[in-house]
C-alpha cells in the first residue's frame, strides 16, 4: 500500500512558531502513529522524510515534477526591475510578510514593478496600499498558458510562505529562468543555491516570517540586477539547469521505481 501522508511540516510549525495543531492534524498524526508500520510513505522534503522514516514501514523521498517544456524562458525580462509574487492572503502564504517588508525598501520598490498571480481576487484596498509603494499588475486567475511568460518577464519570484512542503511555484519560476527569494524552509535544500559575493545561484533565502530579512534580500537582489549583470544572467541560466533535474522525464521514473519496489516486497 502506498500512502502519501499529510503535510508533516506541522511539526516544524509547532517547533518554530508554537502553533498548536488542529484536531484534524492530531487525528492524522494518531492514525499514522497507529498504522504507520503498515504503510509505504512518500515525502517531499528532508524534514518530512526524517519523521516518516521512523514511523512508516518504508519512506520514499521523491520531489514533485515540473514540465520544463511548458515552463521555459518564453519572454524577455522587463526593462524595469520586476518582482513576481503569488497573492495568498492566508497565514501560511505569508503575503502579509511581503507587505511589511515594503517599508524597508521604499527607495527600490518605488522604481520597480510588482506582478501578482494567484487564484484569489485582490481587494481594491490592498491594491491601493500596494500602489502607494510601486506599480502593480494583477494576473489573478490568469490562464495557465500565461504563466511561463509572467515568470520569465520577472527578475525574481518571491515565495514568502511560513510553511511549505515543496513549492511548485519555485520550480516553475526557476524553469522559466527566474531566480527566487524564498523562506528558509526544508524544501529549499532541493533547489535553492544561494547567490553570494559574485557567485551565481538560483536565489536567496530569508528567515521565515521575518519582513526585515526579506527586505534585505530584495535589496541585495536589486543591487545584483543593477550592478552585476553577469552574475544575475548566470543565475538565470543556472536556475533553468537546476529545474531540469525535476523535469517530468526525470521524476516519473522515480515513482515507477517506488511502485515496483513496493509490489516486489
Amino acid at each position: 500500500m502506498i500512502f502519501t501522508p499529510p503535510d508533516w511540516l506541522w511539526i516544524y510549525r509547532e517547533k518554530t512558531y508554537g502553533i498548536k495543531p488542529s484536531r484534524l492534524t492530531l487525528l492524522k498524526r494518531l492514525m499514522i502513529g497507529i498504522f504507520g508500520k503498515m504503510l509505504y510513505c512518500r515525502s517531499l522534503n528532508n524534514f518530512d522524510y526524517e519523521y516518516l522514516s521512523r514511523m512508516c514501514k518504508r519512506a520514499f523521498l521523491i520531489p514533485n515534477p515540473v514540465d520544463t517544456k511548458f515552463f521555459y524562458p518564453k519572454c524577455s525580462k522587463e526593462d524595469k526591475f520586476t518582482i513576481l509574487i503569488r497573492y495568498d492572503p492566508s497565514f501560511k502564504g505569508g503575503f502579509d510578510i511581503f507587505l511589511k517588508s515594503l517599508k524597508n525598501v521604499k527607495d527600490i520598490i518605488h522604481n520597480s514593478k510588482v506582478m501578482l498571480i494567484g487564484t484569489r481576487e485582490v481587494s481594491m484596498e490592498l491594491l491601493s496600499t500596494l500602489r502607494r509603494f510601486t506599480k502593480v499588475d494583477v494576473f489573478v486567475k490568469a490562464p495557465r498558458e500565461q504563466l511561463p511568460c509572467l515568470y520569465s518577464r520577472s527578475h525574481v519570484t518571491i515565495i514568502p510562505s511560513r510553511f511549505e512542503s515543496f513549492s511548485l511555484i519555485a520550480l516553475e519560476s526557476l524553469s522559466s529562468g527566474t531566480p527566487i527569494i524564498m523562506s528558509r524552509l526544508p524544501p529549499v535544500s532541493w533547489y535553492l543555491i544561494e547567490i553570494r559575493d559574485g557567485s551565481p545561484g538560483t536565489g536567496m533565502s530569508f528567515n521565515p516570517g521575518d519582513p526585515v530579512d526579506l527586505a534585505s534580500r530584495v535589496r541585495a537582489f536589486y543591487d545584483l540586477w543593477l550592478n552585476d549583470k553577469k552574475t544575475y544572467e548566470e543565475s538565470t541560466r543556472l536556475a533553468r539547469r537546476v529545474a531540469e533535474r525535476f523535469d517530468i522525464s526525470n521524476v516519473v521514473p522515480q515513482y515507477l521505481k517506488m511502485i515496483e519496489e513496493v509490489i516486489n516486497e
